[in-house]
């Protein structure tokens, strides 16, 4: 084990009791990751893919946005791209979705209104239940979810 997430999933669930954290030696497989990510109450992550699946499974989700070589630009521009393609351009507010500044990222009150946020996408979707199932087939065909 190296300075991956593993310690940074130990301090969390030290704070956060109800984080289930799972071990694995190997790559979490896809339909793994679908499966946990597709059941849980909300994802917090800092990885795209998370974003992706948990958009895909209609599961709010919470990324931030990390630096790489001091610039948040790769991941904003790949995750808001990806938002604003699937939830439509013309009333995302990517704030809803990505956050920058973790200091009140795990607090129940932020993630709570974050969330609350994000539902009125879904409701808007629903408005249009046939480009959201066209949407999320497409996602789960590109990562081969079935």
């Amino acid at each position: 084990q190296g300075f991956g997430g593993e310690f940074q999933g130990e301090y969390l669930k030290k704070c956060i009791p109800e984080i289930v954290l799972l071990k694995n030696d190997s790559f979490l497989k896809i339909e793994d990751a679908w499966n946990v990510i597709k059941h849980a109450e909300y994802v917090i992550c800092d990885r795209y893919h998370a974003l992706v699946l948990a958009t895909a499974a209609g599961t709010d989700c919470i990324m931030y946005l990390r630096e790489i070589d001091g610039d948040r630009q790769y991941y904003f521009n790949k995750s808001c791209g990806f938002l604003k393609k699937v939830l439509g351009e013309s009333y995302l507010d990517e704030s809803d979705f990505l956050v920058l500044d973790r200091k009140n990222l795990l607090e129940p009150s932020a993630i709570a209104e974050k969330t609350r946020k994000q539902r009125k996408y879904i409701l808007s979707e629903k408005k249009n239940s046939d480009l959201k199932e066209q949407r999320t087939g497409k996602i789960k065909e590109m990562a081969g979810i079935r």
